[in-house]
């Protein structure tokens, strides 16, 4: 399973691998990566990626909740 780690949290994420154009897709609060995969279908001219935020799907949150910011999901 692929994640990447920033801010001492590991972040779990998914790329289709595409060969097409990169699009980030994030989903609202409440969501994970099942829910943004779901919306498109794969393309030959798209590259899917998505991640789970903080205390999302397969990331674990970190801290205590009231240390946690809008501007904290901004920066990842």
């Amino acid at each position: 399973m692929p994640y990447f780690t920033y801010d001492h949290i590991r972040f779990y994420y998914e790329d289709d691998g595409g060969d097409g154009e990169p699009f980030i897709f994030l989903y609202g609060l409440g969501g994970d990566v099942n829910q943004t995969f779901g919306l498109m279908k794969e393309s030959n001219h798209i590259r899917r990626i998505s991640l789970d935020f903080r205390g999302h799907g397969k990331t674990v949150a970190f801290g205590h909740a009231d240390d946690f910011s809008f501007k904290q999901f901004a920066e990842v």
